[in-house]
């Protein structure tokens, strides 16, 4: 048995539409850019696809399992090794390409010379593009000085009305919706149903913009009514499996 095959890992699909309209965007002059697309499209194999051809590449996102996941997929895009993290107890500068958490990196004290110069990467990723009205996330844009900037989000809307299209200078170079995605055969096709639910949430207190999680769990715990309209409905709509939320988890 040959251990030496390894898989192709080639773009599709909508990762080739948008491959081409970021070439486009920067023969144009663009040097950043920002995409919109769906979740399942396969964004950052889009964003390893897209910065293959450059040395340095930052990699930034607000949750480690992000980054780790990030890594296998710029890991088999690139087939190589050479990449690290920079989050967390971890602090590599040594790597072509980094894997950083805005937590970390978005601290005063590693944007400077001693951690990495502005100019060290010529290509940086944003994961979550929405976020990146954050205090943090614009230390990190403001300090780095890359060839391009690639901006990656699915949902571009932001509730507090703050402008995230200044930050990648109102260029949108590809943008496909869930619909256009469900449609194009790349993601699979659901039913949304809402049910209504007569718990009353007037009498929680709010603390810091949550509900008191001892009084949703009062409200919660224990609500027959509650269980049976769920179960209900679960019946009624035929799923063979179910997947419950919690916000805690």
């Amino acid at each position: 048995q040959n251990t030496n095959v390894r898989m192709l890992y080639e773009p599709r699909g909508a990762q080739i539409e948008a491959l081409c309209a970021l070439e486009n965007s920067r023969a144009e002059g663009a040097t950043k850019g920002l995409v919109q697309a769906a979740t399942g499209v396969g964004k950052t194999y889009l964003a390893a696809f897209d910065s293959q051809n450059y040395k340095r590449v930052l990699f930034v996102a607000h949750r480690e399992e992000i980054l780790k996941q990030a890594a296998v997929s710029f890991r088999n895009v690139r087939n190589s090794e050479d990449y690290g993290f920079f989050m967390g107890k971890e602090k590599t500068t040594d790597k072509s390409v980094i894997f950083a958490s805005v937590a970390t990196l978005g601290q005063a004290k590693y944007l400077n010379r001693n951690y990495f110069a502005p100019d060290y990467f010529q290509y940086l990723v944003i994961d979550e593009f929405h976020h990146a009205v954050n205090d943090q996330y614009r230390r990190i844009v403001d300090y780095f000085k890359p060839k391009f900037l690639l901006g990656l989000t699915a949902t571009p809307e932001r509730l507090d009305g703050k402008n995230i299209y200044e930050i990648c200078d109102y260029n949108v170079p590809y943008e496909i919706s869930l619909k256009e995605a469900i449609n194009k055969g790349i993601l699979v096709p659901f039913h949304y149903y809402g049910i209504y639910d007569e718990t009353d949430y007037s009498g929680i207190h709010v603390v810091r913009g949550r509900f008191d999680e001892k009084e949703l769990n009062e409200t919660y715990i224990g609500n027959v009514r509650r269980y049976d309209l769920i179960y209900k409905y679960y019946c009624k709509y035929g799923s063979k499996r179910a997947l419950g939320f919690c916000c805690t988890r």
